[in-house]
Parts: C-alpha cells; structure tokens; sequence
C-alpha cells in the first residue's frame, strides 16, 4: 500500500471541525470504513466492525479531564471514586486504567493513596505534558506508564499556543 504525502499547508483560520464537535452534544466519532495506518514502515489495519466484537476495557480519566471543568477532587474523593471504580470494574478489569496528574502535591497524595489500596484494577497510570521536567514527575512518582500530551490541532496551535 502506497501512503500518500501530503504537503504541509499554510492556514489563515483554524478548522475546528464544527461538524464533529457540536458544543450542546458529546463528539463524535466516525468510522465508516477499515482504517490503514503505517507505523514504522508497516501498515496496520484496523476494522471498527471487528473491534466491536473484542472485550471493552475502559481507561479512565476521571482524576485528568474529570477535574478540569469543576474545582478539583480532594485527595480523600479521589480515592473514595477510585475504591468505588476498582469494585465497579470487576476482578477483570473492566476498568483497566486511570490517569492521575502528577503536577502538585496533592496529586502525588492522591496517586500514593489510591495505589495504597492495593487493587489490581485500575493500574495506576499518569499523564505529562510534552516538557522535559514532567518526566521527572513520572519517575519520582514510579509510574509504570503515562500518557504524553503533544497538542497539534488548529485549536492549539492558533489560540493556546498563539502562533
């Protein structure tokens, strides 16, 4: 399969993709054919059709997204929510993960309290931003895994990033 490349075009005005994202409904996500991706010089299928006959395992990002159109949990909800989510998801994981920030010191008490727990599910995970100190956080914090934020869409770039 022949990828085709694209050159890079210069925009005016940003595309917020009005038709995907109606601000009075969630987004939506459209999958209307089997998608080819090359990765590393290998191209990977993947059917939304097949995907639908697979085991649903949810990553949750209730203590990252969650808090960022509210005042933030205390330490003491999060790890009432992340109890209640270890026996919601089940001895199997349904709930398979859970980002936690790791930016101030009740962060890291939250993270610290909820992995004291001792529950298999969720694993602890966390989420950085794609700045150099950040990975210091993950590996004081002895996270096994975290999401990495790099924004590239017409929204950030044109009014977060001003450029």
């Amino acid at each position: 399969m022949a990828t085709e490349v694209k050159p890079l075009v210069e925009v005016d005005e940003p595309n917020t993709l009005d038709d995907m994202f109606e601000y009075s409904r969630p987004p939506k996500v459209v999958y209307d054919a089997t998608i080819y991706e090359e990765i590393n010089g290998e191209v990977v299928k993947f059917d939304p059709q097949e995907a639908l006959k697979r085991d649903l395992v949810v990553t949750d990002t209730t203590f990252r997204d969650g808090q960022q159109a509210r005042p933030p949990y205390t330490v003491e909800q999060q790890v009432k929510l992340f109890d209640m989510m270890a026996k919601l998801g089940g001895p199997n994981g349904v709930i398979r993960q859970t980002e936690f920030f790791l930016y101030t010191a009740n962060d890291r008490r939250a993270l610290d309290d909820c992995r004291a727990l001792g529950h298999k599910f969720p694993e602890v995970t966390s989420w950085i931003r794609a700045d150099k100190g950040d990975f210091r956080l993950v590996k004081e914090a002895e996270v096994h895994e975290t999401g990495l934020l790099t924004p590239s869409s017409d929204y950030h770039i044109f009014y977060k990033l001003k450029k």
